[in-house]
């Protein structure tokens, strides 16, 4: 149960250390699911060979199938969003501004290289 704790805390900084929606989908996604998945097996282990560790497995497995889906439609949501769009959007000035700088550095460099020709 401690290991499966781990992974929650290690996700929740995770969540708070990214910077973008995108890459805080990932610790959330995977540490949360292996957390649980942790967690409930050590329940079960604690609880034995009974009943309610088969209800406990059938909760997990449901978590096991559930969660990435659900991460996965939220990306994907995200994505058809205007706010992945602006996100592009910038990325796109970015690129533009970077590329005219290189160009204009490589103006400003041949010219003096034919200058001393």
């Amino acid at each position: 149960m401690l290991s499966g704790f781990g992974f929650i805390v290690i996700s929740s900084i995770g969540i708070l250390k990214f910077q973008t929606f995108l890459s805080r989908l990932h610790p959330s996604g995977v540490g949360e699911t292996a957390g649980i998945v942790l967690m409930g097996i050590g329940f079960m282990l604690y609880q034995g060979a009974d009943f309610t560790s088969a209800k406990i497995f059938l909760i997990l497995f449901s978590l096991l199938v559930v969660n990435p889906v659900g991460t996965h439609l939220i990306s994907k949501s995200a994505h058809r969003t205007t706010y992945l769009a602006d996100l592009m959007a910038t990325d796109r000035e970015r690129i533009a501004k970077i590329k005219e700088e290189e160009k204009m550095k490589r103006e400003i460099f041949g010219k003096r290289e034919g200058a001393g020709r």
